[in-house]
């Protein structure tokens, strides 16, 4: 008598990382807009009729997938983010945007991958813009309004400031950490940091 092979089972948690780690380790060797959700599966050793649990198409698991690597980002820019009057502004903007661009590299096929399907899909596009930038729009201008307020930065329109630097962020990254040959992290974020500051506290490069 045959014995059936022995089900795992999976929190749902663990299911959709599971899911998701899958994904990322599949964009890196085909496009984005080439994943199905089959061969996505096939590599978890789960059900397709699991993946709709948790997903409804291919695009929120490029959605999932960026709001991941958001949370690790956010962690690495605390620094900056929650920065006080004894902050050394010049030091946490500069931790902020290295510790980023080290996750970028380590995420760079996938997170290269998401941002050129953003261009195919509307809905990727729309959570990027929307939420995703909107969240670090949001958290770096509320942080200038108080630099501002305590005299840090003489900087007048933190939001679009913000939105300027933060694309520049991600083009940058993409360019330089997302293809082949790869950059250093640390160089990429030198050069982004010096143009944070020049932007932010001017004064701090020219003492």
């Amino acid at each position: 008598m045959a014995t059936q092979a022995k089900r795992i089972r999976r929190t749902p948690d663990d299911a959709q990382r599971e899911i998701l780690d899958a994904a990322e380790r599949l964009l890196e060797e085909r496009a984005f807009r080439d994943v199905s959700v089959d061969e996505l599966m096939a590599r978890t050793g789960m059900r397709r009729s699991s993946f709709y649990h948790y997903f409804r198409g291919v695009d929120d698991v490029a959605i999932a997938l960026i709001r991941r690597v958001q949370g690790e980002m956010m962690e690495a820019a605390a620094p900056a983010l929650e920065a006080d009057e004894d902050t050394d502004l010049v030091d946490a903007t500069e931790r902020a945007i290295r510790g980023s661009a080290e996750i970028f590299a380590r995420h760079a096929t996938v997170l290269t991958a998401i941002h050129e399907a953003s261009f195919h899909s509307a809905k990727v596009q729309e959570v990027w813009r929307a939420e995703v930038l909107g969240d670090w729009i949001a958290a770096i201008a509320a942080q200038l309004r108080a630099q501002a307020d305590r005299g840090a930065t003489r900087l007048d329109e933190p939001e679009e400031t913000a939105r300027a630097l933060l694309l520049m962020n991600t083009e940058v990254f993409v360019e330089r950490l997302g293809r082949t040959p790869r950059d250093e992290p640390a160089a990429v974020a030198r050069t982004l940091a010096r143009i944070w500051l020049g932007a932010l506290y001017p004064e701090a490069l020219v003492q």
